[in-house]
């Protein structure tokens, strides 16, 4: 025991261990940043790109199913994890970004941002002040360069490049309002085939709706933007709060 305290005590000790508490702790420290794997948000903002995990967009042969009604529009099922609204010539990607499509489906976690990030990487539109449900009616048809701004981020996938984040009027058209309708029973059945045209369309919905809730490209007043939330509702909320996005593009 005093041989040991005696080795504590001593100037050698005294001079090497600081020394070697320091190469510990460097060696510690270089290990964490050096195998720290960057985000995937981290990531599309240097590379100003990103995907699906795109080796997988193309997949076999490319199926279609048509679902829809004349109340809702029709829409195409793509099997390369696409939909396309023929009625308003828009192309979606079946799922929030962050997941990985592998060919048949997407897994994986959607990844939340703000909507400044979101809207910096992925297009961004005009104000849009309307304080209650927004309707197709309500806004342009088509982002043109006068309203919409182009994000700084490519998203590759299906083998297009030219994803970007949906205006409110784009995402209004998944609304599938049930007109007003004197037939009750009619009424209830009509929405009924919303709820299962919508899941449908995006897959994810059905099993995690609150991950569908996504930023719109337009801000709604100072500091707030959009959000379309579960793909029913609209709100107005802070831009520093974070929230996935859906992406979009035109078809014709």
């Amino acid at each position: 025991m005093d041989q040991i305290i005696e080795l504590f005590q001593s100037k050698t000790f005294l001079y090497v261990f600081p020394i070697i508490l320091g190469i510990i702790a460097s060696w510690y420290i270089s290990k964490y940043f050096a195998f720290r794997k960057p985000s995937q948000l981290q990531l599309a903002m240097k590379s100003k790109q990103t995907d699906f995990g795109n080796n997988h967009s193309l997949t076999k042969k490319n199926t279609i199913k048509t679902v829809g009604n004349d109340v809702f529009g029709s829409w195409e099922i793509h099997s390369n994890g696409t939909i396309i609204d023929t009625a308003h010539n828009l192309s979606w990607i079946q799922a929030p970004w962050g997941t990985e499509w592998n060919g048949e489906e997407f897994i994986g976690e959607p990844l939340a941002m703000t909507w400044r990030d979101a809207s910096d990487l992925f297009g961004a539109s005009d104000y849009v002040g309307i304080y209650s449900k927004i309707r197709p009616a309500d806004l342009a048809n088509t982002p043109n360069e006068g309203t919409y701004s182009k994000g700084r981020c490519t998203v590759n996938f299906a083998g297009k490049d030219d994803w970007r984040l949906p205006t409110a009027f784009e995402l209004a058209t998944l609304l599938m309002d049930v007109p007003d309708c004197s037939d009750w029973d009619k009424e209830k059945r009509l929405k009924q085939e919303a709820v299962q045209i919508r899941k449908q369309l995006f897959p994810g919905l059905e099993y995690a709706p609150e991950k569908f809730t996504v930023w719109t490209a337009n801000t709604a007043s100072v500091g707030c933007a959009w959000v379309f939330s579960q793909l029913k509702t609209f709100d107005d909320l802070n831009i520093g709060l974070k929230y996935t996005v859906l992406f979009v593009r035109n078809t014709r």
